[in-house]
Order: structure tokens, then C-alpha cells, then sequence
């Protein structure tokens, strides 16, 4: 059984928590400054809360599952521990600043999304050429147990956040306002939701199986005069597409703002 620390319990920490606990292989020890976020996650036979020292002194591999702005406040008692392993889950911290600031080359950045809940995350994963394979082949086995891992380079870290770590959102937007519609047309918000979410699976599926561009099958679909083409109209003229595409460059563009803040509070720590 693998010993694995998890510091930080919030919505996503505690999302991992919950689905390394389901897996056997795992002995989970978590850390969080506030006690009752620790204890709340901490109930599992597989799961036990400890004081931040404690948890690094029995833990081989360590996920950072903190804010952002909460990791300077740690680096300091974290670089003592030169022989764990380090898995990021922190938006907008790079390679180069956790490896400077945790004084180890043993780190992996992950990107998960929020339906790692539900052990469907769509997760990301970035190393350094430098970074030992068999602390990658654990990181992706790791992330496996909540959802599916795509290892990419980092300088695509900022693109995937904006279609996934991000861009779950903005599926759940897509979801609450085509109910809304159908709400206006008679149909019950619950039931109006269930069926959107198996028409996106469906055409998520669509897409996946055929390997047909989105394009050619929203086409198909389309009859002349028919009730589909005219919702289309209706999303074009709205400026469906370019609000859709816009808001992926928005948050993309955030997280590079935010690395490049976590790069400039690493060379004041200099």
C-alpha cells in the first residue's frame, strides 16, 4: 500500500481524497489548516488527517492541492523534505517556479477538472525531461484513479485549462441555459436537463466514434428550412461562436497571467 499526502482539503483536494480512498493501493494522509476541512475528508478506513510535519515525515508522494497563493507560505518547510515525490495541482505555477521553490527536480504539474468528484476528471500532466519515469508512471496511475490522464507539454498547460479545467463551466452554462429554453417551451427544468446532458454524451460520442469533423456532422443534421438550421441562425446571430471561442482564449490567457505572477514572486524570493 502506497503512503500518498494530500496538503489541502478544499472542493478539488478533497475530490482526489475521496477517489484515492476507493482504491487499495493507497494510504492517504491529508493536511489542511483548517482542522474541520481535514476531518470532514478524513473518515475513510484508507484516510486519516495529520499536522503538516507529520504528513511529510510518512509520506513518499505528496499532492499540492492548496491555492495558488497559499504555496510561498509553505515553500519553505516543504524544500526540507528533499526526498519526496511532488505532484501540482496549483493553476498557474510552473515547472521551473515549484522546482525552484521546492528545491527538487521530482515534480509534476497535474491539471484536473472538477468531475474528478464523480472519477471522470479529464486531467492533464507535465514534467521535465529531468523528472525520474517512475515518478511518472506513478503520477499517471495516480490520476487515474479519478479520471483519464493526457500527458502534454506545459506550454499547452494554459490551452487545456481553457477547455477543460476551466472550460467544464462553460458546458455547465451551456447545460443551465438550453434547460432554461427548454423551460420556456414547456418542458420541466429536470427533465429538461436530463435530456441534455444524454443529447452532449450522444454527441460526444458521435464525434469520438465516427472521427468526423464536428462540422460535417452538424451538417447533417441541418434540413433545409428545418427546425435545426434556424437554431443555428439563431446562435450565429447572437455570436454564439466567437463568445464560445473567446471565453477559452480568456481563461487560457489568465493562466499564462498567472504563471508569469508566480515567476516574478519566485525572483523576489531570490
Amino acid at each position: 500500500m502506497k503512503q500518498i499526502g494530500i496538503i489541502g482539503c478544499g472542493n478539488m483536494g478533497s475530490a482526489i481524497v475521496n477517489q484515492l480512498a476507493r482504491d487499495l493501493r493507497y494510504k492517504v494522509t491529508v493536511y489542511d489548516k483548517n482542522d474541520e476541512a481535514a476531518a470532514k475528508v478524513s473518515s475513510s478506513e484508507n484516510v486519516s488527517s495529520a499536522s503538516l510535519q507529520q504528513l511529510l515525515q510518512s509520506s513518499a508522494t505528496v499532492i499540492l492541492a492548496v491555492k495558488p497563493q497559499i504555496l510561498p507560505q509553505l515553500y519553505p518547510t516543504l524544500r526540507t523534505y528533499p526526498d519526496i515525490n511532488w505532484l501540482s495541482i496549483a493553476a498557474g505555477v510552473d515547472l521551473d517556479t515549484l522546482e525552484h521553490s521546492l528545491n527538487s527536480k521530482k515534480v509534476v504539474r497535474l491539471m484536473p477538472n472538477m468531475a474528478a468528484s464523480v472519477g471522470k476528471s479529464v486531467t492533464a500532466l507535465s514534467v521535465h525531461p529531468t523528472c525520474p519515469k517512475s515518478l511518472v508512471q506513478e503520477a499517471v496511475e495516480i490520476s487515474g484513479a479519478f479520471g483519464t490522464v493526457h500527458k502534454i507539454d506545459e506550454s499547452l498547460i494554459s490551452a487545456f485549462i481553457g477547455i477543460s479545467g476551466s472550460g467544464i463551466a462553460t458546458c455547465f452554462s451551456f447545460f443551465h441555459n438550453m434547460a432554461m429554453g427548454a423551460v420556456h417551451s414547456g418542458l420541466d427544468y429536470q427533465t429538461a436537463l436530463s435530456l441534455i446532458c444524454e443529447t452532449s454524451a450522444s454527441a460526444a460520442h458521435l464525434v469520438q466514434s465516427t472521427k468526423e469533423h464536428p462540422q460535417s456532422l452538424l451538417t447533417k443534421v441541418c434540413s433545409p428550412g428545418g427546425t435545426t438550421i434556424e437554431a443555428m441562425k439563431t446562435l450565429s446571430d447572437g455570436k454564439f461562436s466567437s463568445s464560445v471561442i473567446s471565453s477559452v482564449v480568456s481563461a487560457s490567457e489568465k493562466a499564462k497571467y498567472m504563471e508569469q505572477q508566480a515567476k516574478v514572486n519566485k525572483e523576489g524570493d531570490k
